[in-house]
């Protein structure tokens, strides 16, 4: 005898039917009329119509768990008799991508990629636009995550959304960085300003090192933050 695999569909879910393919129905005659049918064992009777179209009802859809997607295999056993066999259940929805970051977080993100990407050949952009612009943006994220945004948007009218200022609001919503790392965001920001003000020429090594200290920072602020934020981006 043919054998017959398919899915379950919505519309056969709803009406707790069947629909036998008409592949393995060449020698079967049609309904109206009542055929057996064996599934896992157990065997019920069941009304089949001129479409062969098998009528199993709700309560067989429920104890074997039939549903939308679920993987069946049919054999006709004999002219009147179906075996039914439940292979497996439907497949599992395609999982929700994450949400994206937050905003800054976002602009954090494209900040690191431009400094790792720069770190080699300009190296004073990976500093001043790459890897402290990229601390810059997390520090303001930290502050709107806990102090809101109207603090944020009252330190930008101040014209202070520098470092120092982040850092001292923070500090006073108990957010406190270790002595190691204020030391070196402080270093930081002063090879910044000798780039930006005095036209030093950094090392890749200098980059190198800014990029270490973006990613310990952003490491400590935001633990759960995605892989790709605080590493290069490979392809």
């Amino acid at each position: 005898m043919a054998i017959a695999e398919k899915r379950i569909s919505k519309a056969e879910e709803r009406g707790a039917f069947i629909n036998i393919p008409r592949k393995i129905c060449a020698n079967i005659r049609p309904g109206p009329r009542k055929i057996r049918i064996v599934c896992n064992g157990q065997e019920i009777t069941a009304h089949i119509n001129r479409w062969f179209r098998v009528f199993l009802g709700r309560d067989f859809f429920k104890e074997r768990n039939l549903r939308e997607g679920t993987s069946i295999k049919m054999m006709w056993i004999n002219s009147d008799t179906l075996r039914i066999e439940v292979k497996g259940p439907p497949p599992s929805p395609p999982s929700s991508p994450p949400p994206p970051p937050p905003p800054f977080l976002q602009r954090a993100q494209e900040r690191m990629e431009l400094a790792e990407r720069w770190a080699s050949e300009h190296p004073s952009i990976a500093i001043e636009c790459g890897a402290y612009d990229a601390i810059l943006f997390v520090l303001q994220q930290k502050v709107v995550d806990v102090l809101g945004t109207n603090t944020l948007i009252k330190l930008r009218k101040e014209g202070r959304l520098y470092l120092g200022a982040l850092l001292e609001k923070l500090a006073k919503a108990g957010i406190e960085l270790d002595d190691e790392l204020r030391k070196e965001l402080d270093t930081l920001r002063d090879l910044r300003n000798r780039i930006v003000h005095e036209g030093f020429r950094a090392s890749k090594g200098d980059a190198e090192w800014a990029l270490t200290v973006a990613k310990k920072l952003i490491a400590l602020l935001y633990p759960g933050i995605p892989h790709e934020i605080i590493h290069e981006k490979r392809e």
